[in-house]
């Protein structure tokens, strides 16, 4: 362990690097809550403008037929904005995931084989965490999720209402076959990114670091 009266530059190096790990793994969970508030704001004034553009006969119906098409393509625009957000949550989980290993690592540049102190944090490589389904974490997202499906939903529906006389088309149940599709996309592109992390040994090959 640590001697605080004889500390070298390299521990007290791995020290700052411990406890900036940390902060930012905190970092990261604010930024999450941060960017989920955000766009549970943008999705619901999406949604409310749709609502109350439909209900409030801001227009003739006749007009909200023409419409369509462009209401669906806004829509359709808020999704991939959703898809967007599901991405730069995915990286910023991995981020910290990344940030956990590197605390794990210092600990174990100090701590070595002392079973006494592993004991004590009960915290080891075994239990790094993981991007992974039934978490707290997963939940969080999942709320974007199905948001962001229903949206699509929307967005397919109304495209497809202007053109339903045409080709006989059933626009309700076009657009609802899309929802589970969306929420299966974009749960495997949380994960893909998520747990996209790769354990990194570094070697000096001809005076050089290097990466193996």
């Amino acid at each position: 362990m640590i001697d605080n009266d004889d500390i070298n530059i390299t521990d007290y190096f791995l020290v700052e690097e411990y406890k900036a790990a940390n902060e930012l793994t905190l970092h990261v969970d604010n930024f999450r809550n941060k960017l989920t508030s955000f766009y549970l704001t943008f999705a619901g004034i999406a949604l409310s403008g749709i609502v109350f553009l439909f209900q409030n006969n801001i227009v003739d119906e006749r007009t909200i037929y023409n419409m369509t098409d462009i209401i669906g393509l806004l829509m359709m625009l808020v999704t991939v904005i959703g898809f967007l957000f599901i991405g730069v949550l995915a990286r910023s989980r991995r981020i910290q995931l990344e940030q956990y290993g590197i605390i794990n690592n210092i600990r174990e540049y100090f701590i070595k084989n002392d079973v006494r102190y592993w004991n004590i944090l009960q915290l080891s490589k075994y239990t790094l965490p993981r991007a992974r389904l039934f978490t707290g974490t997963y939940y969080w997202v999942l709320i974007i999720m199905i948001l962001n499906a229903v949206i699509c939903f929307i967005a397919v529906y109304l495209m497809c209402y202007s053109i339903n006389n045409i080709l006989s088309l059933n626009a309700l149940s076009i657009g609802a076959i899309t929802f589970a599709p969306s929420l299966f996309i974009q749960h495997k592109m949380y994960f893909k990114i998520a747990n996209n992390i790769k354990a990194r040994k570094y070697v000096v090959k001809d005076g050089k670091l290097t990466e193996e």
